[in-house]
């Protein structure tokens, strides 16, 4: 346990398995399993800016659509998502974006919870937040029962009548899933309404997910660090996320 407390708003894989602090789960592709280096880290560190002027590329318009028909089967609407990124990366110089933005994956195998692994979006800059006052106040005497400096996640996701996270919010029925009768490919949170009971939570959430940031679809894709990048995108979730070190 650590004296500074770190809050991200991140889609996350809740599952990962890792032995002496280190991932070890197959989904992953193997130069970011690498034992002997810190590849994971140094790559977002080094692909960041490439990614941007990746983005910022108008020619790679219709390659866009393609990876998001891929990830959230097909959607015209979701093409006026790559307008939203872009601006948030035009509007800003790289030094800008380097300081503002998390674009190292979150990892606490030692002090946060293992088996959590998540990303940030690159649309919402201060959806992380490292060493607030606020925070730490917050969190350290919310309930004078028990000890509160600990590491919490809670599921912005069907599981707590949530629907994702803003502007993102809506479920998307992930592609090659059971269909369900009556319920179109996607659902916007005012439909979430009619859906109260455990076992209709149950079913929807084995073909539906929350909507995910575009930055987050586009940078797994770019970085390739999921062997199999369609299905596994598909598992984060989003959420909120603290952690102390």
């Amino acid at each position: 346990m650590g004296i500074r407390v770190h809050k991200a708003l991140c889609y996350a894989l809740e599952d990962v398995k890792v032995k002496d602090y280190r991932i070890v789960d197959d989904r992953f592709s193997d130069w970011f399993l690498d034992e002997e280096t810190d590849a994971y880290y140094e790559c977002a560190k080094e692909k960041f800016e490439p990614f941007i002027k990746w983005i910022l590329d108008e020619s790679n318009k219709d390659l866009f659509v393609k990876i998001l028909e891929e990830a959230n089967g097909p959607s015209k609407g979701d093409a006026a998502y790559i307008f939203v990124l872009r601006h948030a990366f035009r509007e800003n110089s790289i030094e800008k974006l380097r300081k503002e933005m998390r674009y190292n994956f979150i990892s606490e195998t030692e002090f946060g919870i293992p088996s959590l692994f998540g990303i940030v979006p690159f649309e919402g800059g201060n959806f992380y937040r490292y060493d607030d006052q606020i925070d730490y106040y917050e969190e350290t005497y919310k309930d004078r029962k028990e000890d509160c400096q600990i590491n919490t996640v809670k599921w912005l996701d069907i599981r707590n009548k949530c629907s994702g996270v803003y502007p993102f919010q809506g479920l998307i029925k992930i592609p090659n899933s059971p269909d369900i009768e009556g319920l179109a490919t996607r659902l916007f949170p005012s439909d979430m309404i009619f859906y109260k009971n455990e076992d209709e939570i149950d079913k929807i959430s084995k073909s539906y997910r929350p909507m995910i940031h575009t930055s987050v679809i586009l940078w797994t894709y770019y970085l390739g660090i999921f062997k199999d990048w369609k299905t596994t995108v598909n598992q984060l979730r989003p959420c909120l996320y603290t952690w102390w070190s």
